[in-house]
């Protein structure tokens, strides 16, 4: 059933990204653009949940996910609030329902498919490789926060200035983005990161027999980089789709990578 809904949900959500591919490449505007973004968001976060459903169980997952989710929602209500930790900044609608005091649903959303996905992609590969619970709960920090980064290194430019999806007061350092936004973003998927970890120890049978197809949660972050770092070569911005193109290329190999680890457990 589980790898139903997944097939399900991987041709839908790459139907809508070929379809906000255009769209945002060629800064279209339609009468969906609000609740499209939305909708591409929740698809994704909905197929990074079903491989933490089958790696990890229901329970597991499910509050790995409120964790990254409240996190996020703190720290960006606060950020709008008093500023702190990412500078200040204010929302618009362009990102889909908002929710008081005015940060998007798709927030949280974007930050389970990109911290929740990556950590689960290294964790994978570090669990195949036997290593112990205690040290991936250390090791994954850096590499999961780090990446992330650089993955809001491709972002802000077109968020900013293409999509509209949020505005920043004051700010030069990166097309007109905070430093303190990067430091911050490194600082709070860190943090997510260590919580993650608090809800993966423990494996035992489940795993070893698990089939979650962790290849799929790269993957939509490699869609999300695609469109994004398309969309900063097209404005213009040039460093953004430097940063993006090689952020694509080791998210890509990453992909590949999960893919025949996985093939390789399956014809074992």
């Amino acid at each position: 059933m589980a790898r139903r809904w997944h097939n399900l949900l991987l041709i839908v959500f790459t139907i809508w990204f070929a379809v906000g591919l255009f769209i945002v490449v060629g800064d279209l505007s339609t009468p969906f653009d609000r609740l499209g973004d939305f909708v591409f968001m929740l698809l994704g976060a909905m197929l990074v949940l079903v491989s933490w459903v089958r790696f990890y169980g229901l329970g597991r997952t499910m509050a790995a996910f409120l964790t990254v989710s409240l996190l996020a929602f703190a720290t960006e209500a606060s950020g709008m609030t008093w500023g702190f930790p990412f500078g200040q900044y204010s929302y618009t609608e362009n990102f889909g329902p908002l929710l008081p005091p005015g940060v998007p649903a798709a927030i949280p959303l974007a930050w389970w498919v990109i911290v929740g996905g990556l950590f689960l992609a290294f964790e994978y590969i570090l669990f195949s490789l036997g290593t112990s619970d205690a040290f991936n709960r250390i090791f994954l920090i850096f590499p999961t926060a780090s990446f992330a980064t650089g993955i809001d290194f491709v972002l802000e430019p077109v968020a900013v200035h293409v999509r509209g999806y949020w505005h920043w007061e004051s700010g030069d350092f990166y097309y007109g983005v905070p430093l303190g936004n990067f430091v911050s973003w490194f600082a709070v998927a860190a943090i997510m990161a260590v919580a993650l970890g608090f809800f993966t120890r423990r494996k035992g049978r489940r795993q070893v027999r698990a089939r979650p197809r962790v290849w799929v949660c790269p993957g939509v972050i490699l869609a999300i980089l695609v469109m994004f770092s398309s969309a900063n070569a097209v404005a213009g911005f040039r460093l953004a789709a430097v940063i993006g193109a090689g952020a694509i290329l080791l998210c890509a190999l990453l992909t590949i990578a999960l893919w025949r680890l996985e093939r390789r457990r399956v014809l074992a």
